[in-house]
């Protein structure tokens, strides 16, 4: 069909579910496309370099305010094709160069916030991602995306944990965050090239020795220094001392401990309920408490101003705490004790104690929420170690 004026345009009819082009009858490269919501958009049809090529030019009424504008408009473009070659690589170009605008303005803070939690609200474990790139990758907050680099992630994060003996599954998880989300930006177009490149990140891995397997070394305390530990603590004020005996006595993991609420804790079932997003393995689970820690809790619920957090942060009590580690270097200074206690090993001492005093295996592993009794036969040593000394009482 071929329309003269603008009338005959404004009397167009969508189509209820499909899109239709309709040419003119002075320029057949002209063409108007009509969507089925009624928007009417001109695209010019022409050959460059052999090849066939559609070009938006702009919507009708809006851009182009009647027939004659698009035509002249129209003349122009068939002209530039002549001159100057393809408009159509013209405008990828402003495109790229529009991209490459936001790249270099748009900070790592912002992406995060604009780009990337958006996308992953809705996979499990978000809340664990997102405490992780908050908390370890920090140093990248004011940085702009296109500015980052495998170096920054060495220096700034993997290098400083490996120093400190960190676990190497601990550093990978940090890597897998990481990676994840500068991949996104790669995904999205945000950068033009990967920030970190498989590569680089296998390489990484290699120089650190983080490709093997983890240490199934059990650390735990010996009485000696358990009687240390509770002496100090008892010493301390503020939310430390607490935190530390929870995960003694319940053997959370310690972000389970800093993001958990007051009303995840019945005190009548002397319980605690770990909601499913802030978990390890992204699945709810019960843990009881038993009679020291009870009342430890509620003289630290006695002493708070709100309901929300049972760690909450100084700065916003809307938040939880983030910053433990500080307290406990200070904290393991003074102990001085001659083996490493990391403030994970606490969750070790709880099971390694419960398996010490005849817990079974199976029972051990579901209050420390492995998703099987494997992750949990480490500590089945310990319980063999006892049977022994047990045989060893027995005296002709």
């Amino acid at each position: 069909m071929n329309f003269k004026n603008d009338a005959e345009i404004r009397a167009l009819k969508p189509h209820p579910k499909n899109d239709q082009y309709y040419s003119f009858s002075k320029n057949k490269k002209l063409k108007i496309r009509v969507w089925p919501n009624g928007t009417k958009v001109f695209y010019l049809w022409y050959t460059a370099d052999r090849k066939k090529r559609r070009y938006r030019m702009g919507k009708y009424g809006e851009d182009f305010p009647k027939l004659a504008v698009a035509r002249k408009k129209a003349e122009d473009l068939l002209a530039e094709v002549q001159l100057k070659g393809d408009p159509h690589e013209e405008k990828q170009k402003a495109i790229m160069a529009e991209k490459q605008r936001t790249m270099r303005s748009m900070r790592f803070k912002q992406f995060l916030e604009a780009h990337y939690y958006p996308e992953i609200k809705h996979q499990r474990g978000v809340a664990y991602t997102s405490y992780l790139l908050e908390s370890k990758f920090k140093f990248l907050r004011n940085k702009y995306l296109n500015e980052i680099g495998i170096k920054d992630i060495e220096n700034h994060f993997v290098k400083p944990a490996y120093e400190k003996n960190r676990k190497s599954s601990t550093i990978n998880r940090g890597l897998i965050a990481i990676y994840s989300c500068l991949n996104k930006a790669t995904e999205l177009e945000i950068v033009e090239t990967p920030c970190i490149t498989p590569v680089e990140m296998k390489n990484l891995k290699k120089k650190y020795r983080l490709n093997g397997k983890s240490s199934n070394t059990v650390r735990y305390l010996s009485d000696d220094e358990r009687e240390a530990m509770y002496t100090e603590l008892d010493t301390l004020r503020g939310y430390f001392p607490v935190l530390i005996k929870l995960l003694l006595h319940t053997g959370l993991r310690p972000t389970e401990a800093m993001t958990l609420y007051w009303k995840n804790i019945d005190f009548k079932m002397k319980q605690i309920h770990l909601r499913a997003e802030i978990t390890k393995t992204n699945e709810q689970r019960y843990v009881p408490i038993n009679s020291y820690i009870t009342p430890v809790l509620l003289k630290w619920r006695d002493t708070m101003t709100q309901d929300t957090f049972v760690f909450p942060s100084p700065v916003d009590p809307n938040r939880p705490i983030k910053d433990i580690y500080s307290p406990w270097a200070e904290l393991m200074k003074k102990l001085k004790f001659t083996q490493k206690f990391r403030i994970y090993d606490c969750r070790h001492d709880f099971a390694s104690n419960l398996v010490m005093s005849g817990a079974s295996i199976y029972t051990v592993s579901q209050l420390l929420g492995h998703k099987n009794v494997d992750m949990t036969q480490r500590y089945a040593h310990l319980s063999m170690q006892h049977v022994e000394k047990a045989v060893d009482l027995i005296v002709r």
